[in-house]
């Protein structure tokens, strides 16, 4: 009798282990594969940004889908200047810019200055118009989605979507 209590405590816990170790593989494998679009946008803005620009350290990587659809990726150049080369998605586009607008930090004291913010989602560099914006996206202190568009230049609001419902 204790045999056979043992025999089918092993067999739960074997099963469980097993339930639970497909379970984290298909879910690691769904992630995987949900991310690399990114990873391989990532990798052409790298190429491009170093072939046609002279980026030589990467900093960050923005995949922007507004209006316009453009990769970002920031950097440093040969002669050390900080720099953001931005990739159209939608055309055979690029373009390079100085990195001397407003840093992600200041966008966001922008968008705290003028709206009621829970929580920040994210922080994406664009552009739209041949001009370059930072697009926010946030949770207001009632939890609705918002996005809030600020001029990368000037720290501008462009525009604002409040209380999405999510």
């Amino acid at each position: 009798m204790i045999r056979r209590y043992k025999l089918k405590k092993l067999i739960i816990i074997s099963t469980t282990v097993l339930v639970v170790l497909l379970g984290l593989f298909f879910y690691g494998k769904t992630y995987y594969d949900a991310n690399k679009p990114k990873r391989i946008a990532f990798s052409e803005a790298q190429q491009i940004a170093s072939n046609e620009y002279a980026m030589k350290q990467f900093d960050q990587f923005y995949y922007y889908s507004g209006n316009e659809a453009w990769n970002v990726i920031t950097g440093k150049n040969e002669d050390n200047q900080a720099i953001g080369v931005w990739i159209s998605r939608t055309s055979d586009g690029t373009k390079s810019l100085p990195l001397d607008g407003l840093t992600e930090q200041e966008a966001i004291g922008k968008l705290q200055a003028n709206k009621d913010v829970g929580k920040i989602k994210k922080i994406v560099l664009g552009m739209e118009d041949d001009e370059p914006l930072w697009e926010i996206t946030y949770l207001n202190a009632k939890d609705y989605l918002c996005y809030y568009y600020v001029d990368y230049y000037t720290g501008e609001m462009l525009r604002s979507y409040d209380n999405v419902i999510q």
